[in-house]
């Protein structure tokens, strides 16, 4: 026979060839079956007999064992009806299936229905080994199977015991907790309650913190439920009493106090003190909560009326009855007496006055003198206080002037004494009576609030001159450039010499704007370096917000010809020549630490720059209005036809008019010399265009030679007035400076080509041979190809005109 699949029992029972394996592909012969039966009763007997003398031996522990089993399976109806009963109690029925009953009924623990059915199922097993003559080796390890399962359910039966026996004895806590929210035991059931909340594992702040752990276990979140409830419950009753025991009367305004408050809502109605409220608050967590909301009520309906209205004085009355509660309260009421008024006092003193009784009655009837709890309101009051104070108070008691500053100081010392009588009545926490604490420190810090202050100022001032600023000509606003003070000498030294030497119209902003970095600077030189150099940057930053917001006040301006942009470009002129010249003036006055970065010549090249874009944006728009004129002339051809001679006379009235509007706009407000360098350079530009047009004429008829000629001198004729000095000051009416006339042809470069032109048309082609070889139409600027064209289209073609022309050559 063969072997199809051989363990390692039969293995070791077969008879070994002389190589000692074993083929267990080969069939076995009859002796080899014979030995191997005989060999495994040998092996069976053997056993046997070991678990007889194991058994034998061993006798009374087994029977322990299993009777020790029997009993614990007997149990388990018991504790299965005692966790239904507890499970009861919170809202849901469990029913558990025991081992006495088959039949299913509730939602009881997966592991006590698999027990169950284990019990039966060995019970059974039990039975059929008494009728079967089952082995004495397999009895036993089902015998041990049976301890092993046994002893899993003992122990699960003994760890659901003990739950059971913690979720009775924390749902009795709860209960009898419960029964001592009365006045006397309000502060022991706020102990209870936070002792189950720890044991319960519940966050009142992050009540999510645990939910995932416990989210399944439904006897644990029903205690929770249950514990929330209750704590809602004495939370409540703990801020009815509070708000009975403090009442904040909005219309009045008034805070009334009464201790001990009655407690109307209780089984057994009480008085309890409000200390016993504030332990109460403390232990469960919720008292940090309502000391906020009261410090709220009390700045917003106490403190910030005395800040607003200084004329309210604070009244306490303390009533003690027969009864046993009392009643306080504190009343804002208008004063009567006007002594106050009269009196050369601080404007803080009042202040803190009234603020440090509001606190002191705060501490005794609210508080009864207890430091803790004033310690806990103060670290939440004190910050938004400190605020307040500062905002209504100490900032507006800053000085504006340099000269001030000394007499705050005396604010200073009332401030620090304030401080030190709140932190007596232990309103500020951790308070240090050397350093002090917010009002103290701002109050020593006054020279960086007075500069801070004095910047807004200069700030707000350079904003609205500029925003209230029209660029509108009126004496109002208008005047010629001076420097920023005209009296021989003063404190600082005399200043004629830094006078701007060029005369222009300078707006009223640009003065107003330069009078007040000069104010600035000399407060700087006054002041301590530390509120100097806060000072020298508030007026950069004025110069800058000039800058910046100049532009945008102009807007549409700038792309029109305008009056306002040629006064802006005086400004940042104006502007930069100052910005030269303050540390000249300033720079021997100037304290150390400001002297090492006191600078203001970093802007002069921006002023400057922007004045120049702002003369070249108004020039661009002239010129292109000029040549946009020009063009209408057509080149100045066929001026013969009389129409074509009225559209080029028509086109010159137009520029004329252009340059007309110009010297009524410009001429009062630029310096005489940046006047004349603009329309010097627009006449340069219409003369050479219309001399280099006349000249590019292909052929010119002897009747248009002399419309040409009008043309040209009326051009001749016009031009001149635009650059003749004023004989009257267009600002302040009085008679302008004498001064020197200057030639055209210095101011105008092709003012002499012009006459040369207008010259050439009345000469012959001899004379003009002549003039071209005697070297003054080069002189004028002529050059031969010019002369050569003009000669061509002027006279026809002769052996006269041949030789002229051969003898006109470039000369070198």
């Amino acid at each position: 026979m063969g072997i199809p699949a051989m363990n390692s029992t039969l293995k070791e029972l077969l008879p070994h060839s002389n190589s000692g394996k074993i083929d267990e592909s080969a069939f076995l012969s009859a002796s080899d079956l014979i030995t191997l039966l005989d060999r495994i009763r040998i092996r069976s007997e053997g056993i046997k007999e070991m678990v007889l003398k194991t058994v034998t031996t061993y006798e009374k522990e087994f029977k322990g064992i299993i009777s020790q089993a029997d009993r614990t399976a007997a149990d388990v109806q018991s504790v299965s009806d005692e966790l239904q009963a507890v499970l009861e109690l919170f809202g849901g029925r469990v029913e558990i299936k025991s081992s006495a009953q088959p039949k299913e009924s509730g939602n009881l623990d997966d592991s006590n229905h698999f027990s169950s059915q284990r019990i039966q199922e060995s019970r059974k097993e039990e039975e059929a080994e008494g009728s079967e003559n089952v082995p004495v080796d397999i009895g036993i390890c089902n015998l041990a199977s049976q301890i092993h399962d046994i002893r899993n359910r003992i122990r699960e039966r003994e760890d659901a015991l003990v739950v059971v026996n913690a979720i009775s004895s924390l749902f009795e806590q709860l209960q009898s907790t419960e029964q001592k929210f009365t006045p006397k035991q309000l502060v022991e059931a706020a102990d209870n309650m936070r002792y189950l909340q720890r044991k319960l594992r519940i966050e009142i702040e992050y009540e999510q913190q645990f939910t995932d752990e416990y989210q399944d276990v439904k006897p644990f979140k029903l205690l929770q439920d249950a514990w929330r409830e209750r704590f809602q419950k004495l939370a409540s009753i703990l801020e009815n009493m509070f708000a009975k025991a403090i009442v904040i009367k909005e219309s009045s305004p008034e805070l009334c106090i009464t201790s001990p408050v009655d407690c109307e809502g209780l089984e057994a109605p009480a008085t309890v003190e409000l200390s016993a409220i504030f332990k109460a608050m403390d232990v469960i967590g919720v008292l940090d909560a309502k000391l906020a909301i009261l410090g709220d009520a009390v700045h917003k309906h106490i403190l910030i009326p005395i800040l607003r209205d200084p004329s309210l004085v604070v009244s306490t009355t303390d009533v003690t009855s027969s009864l046993p509660n009392s009643r306080s309260s504190l009343t804002l009421r208008n004063s009567v007496s006007q002594v106050d008024k009269g009196q050369n006092e601080d404007p803080v003193s009042p202040l803190y006055s009234r603020v440090a009784q509001v606190i002191r009655f705060l501490h005794k009837n609210i508080f009864g003198n207890q430091a803790q709890w004033m310690a806990r309101f103060g670290r939440l009051f004190w910050p938004t206080l400190a605020e307040t104070i500062i905002s209504g108070c100490l900032s507006k008691a800053v000085p504006s002037e340099t000269s001030q500053l000394k007499e705050f100081h005396k604010i200073a010392d009332v401030t620090k004494n304030f401080e030190i009588d709140l932190a007596n009545e232990g309103l500020i926490p951790n308070f240090d009576r050397a350093k002090g604490d917010k009002l103290s420190n701002f109050a020593a810090d006054v020279e960086v609030h007075f500069a801070s202050k004095k910047k807004k100022q200069v700030l707000a001032l350079t904003r609205d001159m500029i925003m209230q600023t029209d660029y509108v000509l009126s004496e109002s606003s208008w005047g010629r450039s001076v420097s920023h003070r005209q009296e021989d000498s003063d404190a600082f030294g005399d200043r004629s010499v830094f006078r701007l030497q060029n005369s222009c119209a300078v707006s009223s902003v640009a003065r107003k704007l330069v009078a007040l970095i000069h104010n600035s600077i000399e407060d700087a030189c006054l002041a301590t370096p530390r509120t100097a150099v806060e000072l020298y940057h508030a007026s950069r930053d004025a110069i800058q917000l000039y800058r910046a917001l100049i532009p945008v006040k102009l807007g549409l301006g700038l792309s029109n010809l305008s009056q306002g942009a040629a006064l802006c470009h005086n400004d940042c002129l104006y502007i930069a020549h100052e910005l030269l010249t303050f540390f000249y003036q300033y720079g021997d006055v100037l304290t150390p630490p400001l002297r090492e970065v006191f600078t203001f010549v970093d802007l002069v090249l921006v002023f400057r720059r922007l004045a120049n874009e702002l003369l070249n944006q108004q020039i661009s728009i002239v010129h292109g209005r000029l040549m946009m004129r020009l063009d209408q002339a057509q080149g100045f051809q066929r001026t013969d036809e009389k129409q074509q001679y009225e559209i080029t006379q028509q086109s010159l009235r137009q520029v004329f008019a252009i340059f007309n509007n110009l010297a009524t706009l410009w001429r009062p407000v630029l310096s005489q010399k940046v006047y004349k360098k603009v329309v010097s350079g627009l006449i340069e530009n219409v003369v050479s265009r219309i001399v280099f047009e006349v000249l590019a004429i292909d052929d010119i008829a002897l009747r248009e030679t002399v419309q040409l000629q009008e043309i040209l001198r009326f051009v001749e004729e016009s031009f001149p007035p635009f650059l003749a000095p004023p004989a009257i000051d267009e600002i302040s009416g009085d008679q302008a400076p004498e001064e020197e006339n200057e030639p055209m042809e210095k101011s105008v470069p092709s003012w002499r080509k012009l006459g040369g032109l207008l010259n050439l048309l009345d000469m012959s082609l001899v004379a003009i041979t002549q003039a071209w070889e005697s070297g003054d139409l080069t002189s004028r600027g002529f050059s031969a190809t010019e002369v050569q064209k003009f000669i061509k289209a002027i006279f026809s073609e002769t052996a006269l005109r041949q030789e002229c022309l051969l003898r006109i050559v470039p000369i070198f």
